[in-house]
């Protein structure tokens, strides 16, 4: 079932107002959101308005394009800052790993021969991991 305009303004349907009420407030009732599933125009004015929800003004008018450009923009810079600094952190908690894994076998291995030696080497290698650690933890989300 396709809504048609019942005032022959033009394109588009009468109920895309309250589609995006909705979208601002969250409530969505059912027989809107069916709606929204039966009539192309609203089901676009629906992902518009949930895509501009999270930089538009909650309660504001959106009247500035030029800000709302710039928010969007700015998201999606963030979001694309963010996945490519995933691949850099896992690289980051390998190396850690590795590296501790060779500080155990090392401090264990030296430990056989010599414990005052294998504490040194403990504590210099603490030293060497403490940055990397501490780097990790501060860049968690």
């Amino acid at each position: 079932m396709t809504a048609e305009p019942t005032d022959g303004s033009g394109p588009g349907c009468d109920r895309e107002p309250e589609v995006v009420d909705a979208s601002r407030s969250g409530h969505w009732p059912a027989e809107l959101d069916r709606h929204t599933g039966d009539c192309p125009d609203c089901a676009e004015t629906r992902w518009i308005a949930e895509a501009l929800r999270g930089v538009a003004p909650p309660d504001g008018p959106l009247t500035d394009a030029g800000g709302l450009w710039a928010r969007l923009d700015l998201r999606v810079r963030r979001e694309a800052a963010e996945r490519a600094e995933r691949p850099v952190m896992l690289a980051h908690r390998l190396a850690l790993a590795a590296l501790t894994g060779c500080a155990w076998v090392t401090v264990s291995w030296t430990w056989q021969n010599s414990p005052v030696v294998a504490w040194v080497v403990a504590a210099g290698l603490a030293v060497l991991a403490a940055p990397g650690a501490a780097a990790l933890w501060f860049a968690r989300d």
